[in-house]
């Protein structure tokens, strides 16, 4: 009963972070269809942005259809991210997180560059929007496959009826069932605590009582 309560995510749940942002982005698509205008997108820009624009003497410009395009090119990118599933995961997840404090700087030149002269605005709005905060949302659901791999291998200790001294040698028989399927880091056993754990792998912060480490008690005769 515990072992299917507990059994791995399946690929469909994996990928339910990549299903919500397509989600999303069928609403994203609609507001700008339905709301990409200038006078109704001005008044939500910071007014960094405005007087920046002002002064360089660049106009204020803005393309839905351009905006469109980009918008869901752009949403695409973090849907595919989103889909991933092991053990592809575990790759993606190592050589994106070195990038999850990094902010995107906005810059007009950027905006220029990438967006072109002729949608400053569009340029804005869709760059905004392009905090790495899906990532983060990734990372949690990883979180949770990595979790249900730790209880996994605190059920597996318990059938084995060993003792809490043969707990290293016996994680290192579990081979990947063993270890965090992300990082790809051992599940780190600590005798005296009687608690297996690992990292947490999404960005602080997170609630204190969280720790720094997902982690299982396992009692011992």
């Amino acid at each position: 009963m515990l072992t299917h309560l507990f059994k791995p995510l399946t690929t469909k749940e994996q990928q339910a972070i990549g299903n919500a942002l397509s989600t999303i982005r069928t609403w994203q698509m609609y507001s700008i269809e339905e709301y990409g205008q200038l006078n109704e997108l001005t008044p939500w820009l910071h007014n960094d942005y405005i007087e920046l624009i002002k002064k360089e003497k660049l106009p204020l410009i803005y393309n839905k259809n351009k905006t469109l395009n980009a918008s869901y090119q752009q949403s695409q990118k973090s849907i595919d991210e989103g889909l991933i599933t092991l053990p592809k995961a575990s790759s993606y997840y190592l050589s994106t997180y070195s990038l999850r404090s990094k902010p995107k700087e906005i810059s007009i030149e950027r905006i220029i560059q990438t967006y072109g002269l002729d949608n400053i605005i569009g340029g804005i709005e869709i760059l905004d929007n392009d905090a790495p905060l899906h990532r983060n949302y990734i990372y949690r659901l990883y979180n949770v496959s990595s979790y249900l791999t730790l209880i996994n291998a605190k059920l597996a200790i318990k059938q084995a009826n060993i003792t809490k001294q043969q707990v290293p040698d016996f994680l290192k028989s579990l081979s990947e069932k063993g270890i965090n399927p992300y990082t790809q880091k051992p599940f780190v056993w600590d005798e005296q605590q009687q608690t297996l754990s690992t990292d947490w792998l999404d960005t602080p912060p997170r609630p204190p009582e969280y720790g720094k480490q997902a982690s299982v008690y396992i009692a011992f005769p």
